[in-house]
């Protein structure tokens, strides 16, 4: 008579199986140990990436706040060289009143350029009043014209300093002067307004050269 094989598995089948688990369940442990060390370390490094270029941006960043109220963010190196950009504008728009006219815009040009400088303005048109320019133009139906070759300008600190080169002629019908008008200056941030849209104000205005072109 024929025993009947036993069903149990045998003992070092059953041992072996019990390792081979163990085995596999470490691995996938380790694995698990392993990427998430990895994930928290590229998160760390991002955080430390993104916590810089936030530094970064934030110190090439310059905030304005508006009549309304409304803070507005910019780039300080873009708005640095658009002030710069005004600042010279400005330079230009006060050569082209204050030392540009004829007869008929005499005093609406004064009053213009009288609006973009300080104190050294009503200086300049005292002058014009003890040498009767105003009279001068009439009778000899001249004309003056002040051009702007150049402008230096620094914006490391404020008041700015400015250095314009510039040259006047005064024209008639009999003949043409032409004088060098070159000048240095400083300029201070004002409110701006209709009169004054760049916001800003000729300050210590001093002629350096007004001598004649050769």
């Amino acid at each position: 008579m024929k025993q009947k094989q036993s069903a149990h598995i045998p003992m070092e089948l059953e041992n072996g199986g019990n390792t081979q688990t163990f085995n596999s369940s470490w691995n996938i442990m380790k694995w698990m140990v392993i990427i998430f060390g990895v994930l928290c370390l590229l998160i760390m490094v991002g955080s430390l990436f993104f916590a810089y270029q936030s530094i970064e941006l934030s110190q090439n960043r310059a905030f304005f706040v508006t009549n309304q109220g409304t803070m507005i963010a910019t780039s300080a190196t873009a708005d640095i060289e658009s002030r710069k950009i005004e600042i010279e504008n400005h330079i230009k728009l006060f050569y082209s009143t204050m030392y540009s006219f004829d007869e008929r815009n005499f005093k609406e040009n004064l009053e213009k350029g009288l609006h973009l400088i300080g104190n050294d303005g009503k200086s300049i048109l005292l002058g014009y009043q003890q040498n009767n320019l105003h009279e001068d133009l009439i009778k000899s139906n001249g004309v003056v014209n002040t051009v702007v070759d150049s402008v230096w300008i620094d914006v490391k600190r404020h008041p700015y300093t400015a250095k314009a080169f510039a040259r006047q002629s005064f024209e008639t019908p009999s003949g043409r002067i032409e004088n060098f008008l070159w000048a240095k200056m400083k300029l201070k941030e004002v409110s701006r307004s209709s009169k004054n849209v760049h916001g800003l104000l000729i300050e210590d205005f001093d002629l350096v050269n007004n001598d004649p072109v050769n």
